[in-house]
This record gives C-alpha cells, sequence and structure tokens, in this order.
C-alpha cells in the first residue's frame, strides 16, 4: 500500500496471514504504523 497511513490494510492482511507491503512519507504516520503492527512483525 503506498499510501499506508495509520496501516489499516497491513492490520488486515496480517489478520488474513497475508504478507503485505506499506509505504508512507509521513515520519508520523510511520510511527503510528510501528505500534499498530508490533505484534505482526
Amino acid at each position: 500500500d503506498f499510501f499506508a497511513g495509520s496501516g489499516t490494510t497491513g492490520e488486515a492482511a496480517a489478520k488474513h496471514g497475508r504478507r503485505f507491503v506499506l509505504i508512507d512519507e509521513s515520519p508520523e504516520a510511520i510511527a503510528v504504523m510501528r505500534r499498530r503492527l508490533a505484534g505482526h512483525l
């Protein structure tokens, strides 16, 4: 997902056992994704 924002797509993919790649240029968005997906990485 090239506009990953808060990582919703990645979280959904992880819950279904799928691999994912998230990209965002915002450092704030990346920090949110890291916290949100910490248990899935």
